[in-house]
């Protein structure tokens, strides 16, 4: 929060200049203070969707025998996360880092061989791929879980909460910024002897701006993963805005 005295070379007509977005620093008239703060608001919303990765390996005598063990493994995860309500264009096979592909396309599965000490040659082959499945209704994934391990799954991870539309949490998270930057305008002017005049600029603060480094790891993280969640199925939404005021004696 800071405070920037005012110009006298300013001219009366800001008195009336609205409130603006992001742009060029707001004009105060003479009298004005202005007063600068950074703020941040949050909202937690019940989670939307669930993305789960869960990876998946099978050996074979050869690389190719481990890779035709590991795609029949796939093969049988699919069919369980089917029968489990998840929609087949919802599940897609990942053979490899980086390279994601829907079921059914001609990717192989990564695949290496495992040597026991002092073995003239490989023992086994592991071939190694992974299922990625969206849910739409966060209520489906202990079934899922429950139908992967049946099919063969060692572990089902535990999955990425998210919202397939944050706009209206956005929305609310920004309403309580806004509430909150007003709270502290108002505590700030009276500890000075001021009362606040008008709402100049409103922006979202932009991570150049945060000078604390718990601030930009968080708002780092919040980008990365669309949020944090309060428990395991909410999903929490922070906006963190700069919003300026001017102020006048009282």
């Amino acid at each position: 929060m800071r405070l920037v005295a005012l110009s006298a070379a300013l001219g009366l007509a800001a008195l009336a200049a609205p409130a603006v977005a992001d742009g060029a620093r707001p004009e105060l008239a003479p009298g004005e203070v202005l007063l600068e703060t950074s703020v941040q608001g949050s909202v937690s919303s019940p989670a939307t969707r669930v993305t789960v990765t869960i990876p998946f390996s099978a050996k074979g005598a050869t690389g190719a025998e481990a890779r035709r063990a590991v795609d029949a493994l796939g093969a049988r995860l699919i069919a369980a996360a089917r029968a489990a309500g998840v929609a087949a264009e919802d599940l897609r096979i990942s053979h490899s880092v980086g390279g994601l592909g829907f079921i059914g396309n001609e990717a192989e599965a990564a695949a290496w061989s495992v040597s026991a000490p002092g073995a003239a040659r490989p023992e086994s082959h592991v071939a190694t791929a992974a299922l990625i499945a969206i849910l739409r209704d966060p209520a489906l994934f202990d079934r899922l879980q429950t139908a992967l391990e049946g099919a063969g799954a060692d572990t089902v991870p535990s999955p990425d909460f998210d919202l397939v539309d944050d706009m209206a949490a956005r929305r609310a998270a920004k309403a309580v910024a806004l509430g909150k930057a007003k709270g502290e305008a108002e505590a700030y002017a009276a500890a000075l002897g001021m009362r606040v005049s008008r709402l100049l600029r409103v922006s979202e603060r932009p991570v150049s701006d945060m000078t604390d480094p718990a601030d930009i790891l968080n708002y780092m993280k919040a980008m990365r993963t669309g949020r944090g969640g309060t428990d395991e199925r909410s999903v929490k939404t922070t906006v963190r805005l700069a919003v300026d005021y001017a102020l006048v004696a009282r």
